[in-house]
């Protein structure tokens, strides 16, 4: 079969190379440039090559944006049963298209790149046929990928651009995510390692093959599913911040064990009463219906009325030892910035001998701070009168104890 490819960009190589044993295969490209890498096919630049060529099947490679138009140039020059193909990532417009064009057409989407497919083993890649295709190309597409040991999924052109949007869209925008965070420094790591690889092929890739992606018109619902899923990790970081607002009950499953933790728990109810009320379930029944709260696999967990304080909004992560009580925060290290140690103050004796043992010092002088931080702004003008970080928890101390003589008559009241 003679057949001409469109585009000597990656893909458009990759088809060269794999039909050219088989077929005599031409490829064609406004810019020559582009052709000297390309063997064992026909080389062409002007549209009259192509219409001395008289191809039978046309496989446009050409980047999503200049599909359409590569199609409109090269039509009035091949014979009008010349099978016409895309490969492209993104199908939008394309039904269209061959609506008007009205020639026999197959649309396919190999989904893989040659910069990260092992091309000697395609068992674990996959490629799309486009249903609406028609049945001769449909044939041809569905052989060559099954001789190349694609897996094969045949799916409309709508459900198509809706699973890229899924498959490619959240993975490309987090790897670029990642790459936008990255300091140019390398990093011990496995995890670290694989992500950097990863983004490294990504902008390997063709200039155009993001723009291809975020061009699908259903990225931008799965972009508003990722913001939606980063707002949900800030309220998880939130609620681990405020875990004394909670009440957990381990073991406590269902309403009937909820009720007879309630009971048990009453210590001031006599025994023939706790017998009279033994309807366990209703009683836990009303508590939820009062209380709220959840069952979940591990017990029972409800929220008291307290208003939760907003520890993390978007810029900086709290400290993993993160306390409600603390006043202070010191990053503290020695030898290594990188390898530092987080104390929060007040802090006992006991705590701060601890962590001296984890730093492997036996005095603060053998340490250096690297940050601070303080949760109560009044305190700041304090910081130039202590000099060790002896004295500084011994100043949140004195705070601390300030704060409680000064609310003792209110609660008193």
């Amino acid at each position: 079969m003679k057949i001409l490819i469109l585009g000597a960009g990656k893909m458009g190589s990759f088809f060269s190379d794999v039909l050219s044993f088989e077929h005599e295969v031409a490829i064609y490209d406004t810019d020559p440039q582009r052709l000297r890498f390309t063997f064992n096919t026909q080389r062409m630049t002007t549209m009259e090559e192509i219409e001395a060529f008289k191809p039978e099947l046309l496989i446009n490679a050409a980047t999503v944006k200049y599909t359409i138009p590569a199609f409109e140039s090269v039509l009035p020059h091949i014979p009008e049963s010349c099978i016409i193909s895309d490969i492209a990532s993104v199908k939008t417009g394309l039904p269209e298209f061959y609506k008007k064009a009205k020639r026999s057409f197959v649309s396919t989407h190999p989904m893989f790149g040659p910069t990260f497919a092992n091309l000697g083993s395609l068992s674990e890649e996959n490629a799309i046929i486009i249903t609406e295709s028609d049945h001769l190309g449909k044939v041809f597409f569905k052989d060559l990928y099954s001789r190349l040991h694609l897996n094969i999924f045949e799916y409309t052109f709508k459900q198509h651009d809706e699973t890229i949007a899924y498959s490619l869209s959240i993975p490309f925008v987090s790897t670029m995510v990642f790459a936008a965070t990255m300091k140019h420094q390398d990093a011990p790591g496995t995890t670290f390692k694989r992500h950097m690889n990863i983004a490294r092929g990504l902008f390997s890739e063709d200039d155009y093959l993001l723009t291809e992606i975020l061009f699908n018109p259903h990225t931008g619902e799965q972009l508003e599913k990722i913001q939606e899923q980063l707002s949900t990790l800030q309220n998880i970081i939130n609620l681990s911040c405020n875990m004394d607002k909670f009440r957990y009950l381990p073991g406590v499953t269902t309403e009937a064990k909820l009720g007879e933790h309630l009971l048990k728990g009453n210590a001031d109810m006599a025994m023939e009463e706790q017998a009279a009320r033994s309807n366990y379930e209703g009683i836990g029944t009303d508590y939820i219906k009062k209380h709220g709260g959840m069952f979940h696999a591990f017990g029972y967990t409800s929220g008291s009325q307290e208003e939760l304080e907003p520890i993390y909004r978007g810029k900086e992560l709290p400290d993993p030892n993160y306390k409600q009580t603390c006043s202070f925060k010191v990053w503290i290290y020695k030898g290594n910035p990188y390898d530092n140690y987080t104390l929060t103050l007040l802090a006992t004796e006991s705590k701060m001998d601890a962590l001296k043992s984890a730093m492997g010092i036996s005095n603060w002088s053998e340490c250096k701070q690297l940050d601070i931080q303080c949760r109560v702004p009044t305190l700041w003008d304090w910081l130039p009168e202590y000099g060790s970080i002896e004295e500084l928890n011994d100043l949140v101390t004195e705070h601390c104890q300030s704060m409680e003589n000064q609310q003792a008559p209110v609660l008193e009241m």
